[in-house]
C-alpha cells in the first residue's frame, strides 16, 4: 500500500496544503494563506494576495471530491488582477495527508509565461538536456575541456553542473589512454558505441561507466557529446563491501551514504530526495510454506525489479529480511516519487516463477522527503518505514 507525505516547494511554484473543510494549515510561498479558508467564494484571501480570486469557487467544487475519490483534480486558472500582465496558472489538486490521516489535499499553482515570438534553440536544446536522467557531456576535444554538463552528469561525478564548464575531463579518467582511444574511435567510426570506461567522481571515488557519443565540427573547433550511464559491476564481481551478497544491491552503509550524498547535494540545489521504504508483502509466508532457499530466490527476483523502476542513477539497497530502500534525488514535486512508488507496487505484484512454481506477493512502499521529514538517512529511513506502515495497516487496496 502507498503511504504519501505531503511536502512544500521552495521553487516558483505556489503549494498549499489544506484539511478536508478547506482551511490552510501550511502555506508556500505567501504564509499569510495559513489558517484561512481557502474555498471561500468571494475569493477575497487570494485577492489579497495577488492570486485568482476565482481558486474559491474551483476549490470548493473539487475539494471534497478529491477527498473522497483519492482522485487529482486539474484546471486553468487566470488572473483576474487589474495588472497590465495576466498571469495564467496551471493548478493541480491532490490528495495529502494532515496529522497523519489522509484527508487533506495538496494545492499547486504553477504560473505560466506568455510564449515568446522567438524560439531561442540553443537555450531550448540546453533545457531539453537538463531534463535526460541520462549523463550528457559536450566537450572540445582538443583539450577534452567541457563547455556543457547536464544534472545527471553533475550527480554522477558528484559535483555541480556549473562546474564542470571549462573542466579538463581527461583527468577524471582511470585509464589515462581512454580519452585518445575514444577519440580514436569517434574519428574512425564517427560514434562511440558501448565504449567502457571508469570516471573519478568528487568523492575520489570510482565510477564505471558505459559511453555513447559523436562529434561534430562547430565554432571552430571538433566537439564531442558524450551519453554516459553507470556500469553495474556483475554478481561474480561484485566488491566484498558495500554491497549485499544475496541481491547485489547496495548494503545499509552504502544506503545511508547515499543518502548523506543526496541531501548536501539538494541543499546546494533547492531539489527534493525522496526515501522510498519497500516491504514486501506475505514474504513471510513463502518461506514458512517452501524453505529459505526459495525465499532467497524470490528475494533476488525482487531486487532485479526494484532496479528496473528507477533510473540508472538512483540507489537500490537492501537493509535486511524483506525489506528495501530506493533513493530519488533531483526531483521537484511529490509526483515524481508517487509516481515511482505506484510503478514499484506494480511490478512486485507481478507472479514470480521460481521452477515450477509460481509465487504472487506484492510490496508496499512509504515515502519520505528531504528535508520535511528529516534532516538525516536513518531519520528519513524511518519517516519512511512509518509511512509504509500507516498506508499498509488503513489501506484498503493492500493485496489479500
Amino acid at each position: 500500500m502507498l503511504g504519501t507525505r505531503f511536502i512544500e516547494s521552495e521553487h516558483e511554484d505556489h503549494v498549499y496544503l489544506c484539511n478536508r473543510s478547506g482551511v490552510c494549515v501550511r502555506a508556500t510561498p505567501v504564509g499569510a494563506l495559513q489558517g484561512q479558508l481557502l474555498t471561500a467564494p468571494d475569493g477575497e484571501i487570494w485577492r489579497s494576495n495577488g492570486l485568482p480570486s476565482a481558486l474559491g469557487v474551483r476549490l470548493g467544487e473539487c475539494l471534497e471530491a478529491v477527498v473522497e475519490s483519492r482522485g487529482i483534480a486539474r484546471f486553468m486558472i487566470q488572473d483576474d488582477s487589474p495588472s497590465p500582465s495576466t498571469v495564467t496558472y496551471a493548478c493541480q489538486v491532490m490528495p495529502a495527508s494532515v496529522e497523519g490521516q489522509l484527508d487533506g489535499v495538496s494545492i499547486r499553482l504553477h504560473p505560466l509565461t506568455a510564449p515568446s515570438d522567438q524560439i531561442q534553440t540553443g537555450d531550448m536544446l540546453r533545457r531539453l538536456m537538463d531534463t535526460l536522467p541520462t549523463a550528457a557531456l559536450m566537450l572540445r576535444l582538443a583539450d577534452w575541456k567541457c563547455v556543457y554538463g547536464n544534472e545527471a552528469a553533475a550527480m554522477l561525478l558528484g559535483c555541480e553542473a556549473s562546474d564542470l564548464i571549462g573542466e579538463e575531463l581527461s583527468a577524471r579518467f582511470e585509464r589515462a589512454s581512454d580519452p585518445a582511444s575514444m577519440i580514436e574511435a569517434l574519428f574512425q567510426k564517427g560514434h562511440l558505441d558501448g565504449f567502457e570506461s571508469a570516471l573519478i567522481d568528487n568523492d575520489r571515488q570510482e565510477v564505471p561507466v558505459t559511453i555513447f557519443g559523436s562529434h561534430a565540427f562547430a565554432n571552430g573547433h571538433q566537439t564531442a557529446l558524450l551519453l554516459l550511464t553507470r556500469r553495474e559491476p556483475g554478481y561474480g564481481q561484485l566488491a566484498m563491501t558495500g554491497r549485499d551478497a544475496l541481491t547485489g544491491l547496495l548494503d545499509r552503509n552504502q544506503i545511508l551514504d547515499r543518502l548523506q550524498q543526496a541531501t548536501r547535494r539538494a541543499t546546494a540545489r533547492g531539489k527534493i530526495v525522496a526515501t522510498l521504504f519497500v516491504d514486501l508483502d506475505r514474504f513471510k509466508e513463502v518461506n514458512d510454506s517452501y524453505g529459505h532457499g526459495v525465499g532467497d530466490e524470490l528475494l533476488a527476483v525482487m531486487a532485479t525489479r526494484l532496479t528496473r523502476c528507477v533510473r540508472h542513477y538512483e540507489s537500490v539497497g537492501r537493509i535486511g529480511g524483506d525489506e528495501f530502500v530506493v533513493v530519488l534525488e533531483n526531483l521537484d514535486d511529490v509526483g515524481e516519487a508517487t509516481r515511482v512508488a505506484e510503478e514499484i507496487e506494480r511490478t512486485l505484484s507481478q507472479p514470480a516463477r521460481l521452477g515450477s512454481l509460481c509465487l504472487l506477493i506484492g510490496g508496499s512502499v512509504g515515502i519520505s522527503y528531504f528535508p520535511f521529514d528529516g534532516k538525516t538517512g536513518e531519520q528519513l529511513i524511518q519517516s519512511a518505514d512509518q509511512a509504509m506502515y500507516l498506508g499498509k495497516r488503513g489501506g484498503s487496496q493492500a493485496s489479500s
